[in-house]
C-alpha cells in the first residue's frame, strides 16, 4: 500500500472511530449498569482491526488521534489523560497478545486483552490524578473490562469480514502486519 493510500485509509478509520466514540458517549451505559466509568469501547473495534489487518503504527496513530481530537472538541484535560493512557496501553496489550497467542485465539480474545490494558492504563492515570484509592475500584473495573472486551471482540469478529470486503483486504490467518 502506498503512503497516500495508507494515510487516506487511516483517516477514514479515524473518522469512523470518532463517530463510534461520540455515539457511545451519547448512549451511556450508566442507565443500564450502575458502575461509574464503564464503557463498551466500541471504538476499539477499529483499533483491533488496524492491529490485526494493517500495522501497529496505524493502530497507535488512530488511537492517539482519536483521544486528541476528542479532547480538542470536548476539552477535558483529565479525561484526555485517562483516555490517552488507556488507549496507548490497549494498543500495546492487543499487539503483544496478537504476537503471543497467534494460534487458537480469535479477535475476541485479543479484544479482552486490549480492554484489560485500557483499564490498567486508566487506573494508573487516575491514581496519578486523584489518589491511590482508585486501586480499590480496580477489581470491579477489571471484571467489567473482561465482559466489555468480550462483547467488543464478538462484534469485531462479526464485522471484520464485511470491512475486509469493503476495503479489499485479504488476510492470511494468523499473519502479523508490523
Amino acid at each position: 500500500m502506498n503512503k497516500t493510500r495508507r494515510i487516506v485509509s487511516d483517516a477514514a478509520f479515524l473518522a469512523i472511530s470518532l463517530i463510534i466514540s461520540y455515539i457511545e458517549a451519547i448512549f451511556s451505559l450508566s442507565a443500564i449498569i450502575p458502575i461509574p466509568g464503564i464503557k463498551l469501547g466500541f471504538a476499539n473495534i477499529i483499533t483491533l482491526y488496524l492491529i490485526s489487518r494493517k500495522r501497529f503504527a496505524d493502530a497507535l496513530a488512530v488511537a492517539v488521534l482519536r483521544c486528541t481530537i476528542t479532547f480538542i472538541i470536548f476539552g477535558n484535560p483529565v479525561s484526555f489523560f485517562l483516555s490517552l493512557s488507556g488507549a496507548v496501553l490497549a494498543v500495546f496489550f492487543m499487539s503483544v497478545s496478537l504476537i503471543l497467542i497467534k494460534r487458537g485465539f480469535s479477535e475476541a480474545t485479543i479484544s479482552i486483552c486490549g480492554s484489560a490494558g485500557f483499564t490498567v492504563g486508566q487506573t494508573v492515570s487516575a491514581a496519578i490524578c486523584f489518589s491511590s484509592g482508585v486501586f480499590y475500584y480496580f477489581p470491579v473495573m477489571f471484571a467489567a473490562a473482561g465482559i466489555t472486551g468480550l462483547v467488543t471482540g464478538i462484534i469485531s469478529v462479526l464485522t471484520f469480514k464485511r470491512i475486509d470486503m469493503i476495503t479489499g483486504v485479504t488476510i492470511v490467518k494468523n499473519s502479523n502486519h508490523y
